[in-house]
């Protein structure tokens, strides 16, 4: 504010003197009238002490930006849609598909003085002294073909006869045997175990009364059967 009073004085003051510049006679006395050149500088003086202060720009405050703990965390609902996983397709490697391995297994045994029936209505585990003839029947699954085979009778704990073979099949089936001996079956304990392929599929016992103790084992049998 003060710098365009102080110029517009100094243009003023240029302007009286070039128009009112007279040369003072050295014989004559001093004028009387007061200097204009003076009076103008004593106004723009007293102007210029009077005028108010130019105001002094001030920032005003900002309010300040609470970030909260809660704003930081992740909210309930995603900003993206979640979208399924594939599911993985099973695709051609070039190598072979593995096969299972068989699972070798046999059920519903029974043993009988006549032919077994299928309904096991005429099973029993024990016989009477001299026996000559006992039935046995199990069913079978999954036997491999031409696996090693063999079947084994013990009487007690002592083995009487044995069969061995490769499994001729079928792969699933029932299978239905004699114990035989013409002079009657020794007295005691009987076990029957078949393996098939390395597994045991089979293990069962039945006993023969009385003590008959005749011994006359047939031995083995390169084959899966002797009398049927």
């Amino acid at each position: 504010m003060k710098k365009p009073i102080v110029m517009l004085a100094i243009l003023v003051l240029a302007a009286m003197a070039c128009t009112s510049v007279q040369f003072a006679n050295p014989n004559q006395p001093p004028a009387s009238t007061p200097d204009a050149l003076a009076t103008v500088l004593a106004e723009v003086a007293a102007a210029t002490q009077k005028a108010p202060p130019e105001p002094i720009a001030t920032l005003e405050p900002t309010t300040a930006i609470v970030v909260t703990p809660e704003q930081l965390t992740p909210t309930s609902q995603p900003a993206l849609p979640l979208t399924a996983t594939p599911e993985l397709t099973a695709t051609y490697s070039g190598f072979p598909t593995a096969i299972p391995l068989p699972n070798p297994r046999t059920t519903d045994f029974t043993t009988c003085l006549g032919e077994c029936l299928s309904d096991g209505s005429n099973h029993q585990t024990s016989f009477p002294e001299k026996t000559e003839l006992i039935h046995f029947r199990f069913e079978f699954e999954e036997f491999p073909l031409t696996a090693p085979y063999t079947r084994v009778w013990y009487r007690e704990g002592v083995e009487w006869v044995r069969y061995r073979c490769l499994w001729p099949g079928p792969e699933s089936g029932v299978e239905e045997i004699t114990l035989t001996d013409p002079f009657g079956l020794p007295s005691g304990t009987w076990n029957v175990v078949v393996n098939i392929n390395g597994v045991e599929v089979l293990n069962e016992t039945l006993k023969i009364e009385g003590s008959w103790n005749q011994w006359t084992p047939p031995g083995y049998f390169n084959s899966c059967y002797g009398k049927r």
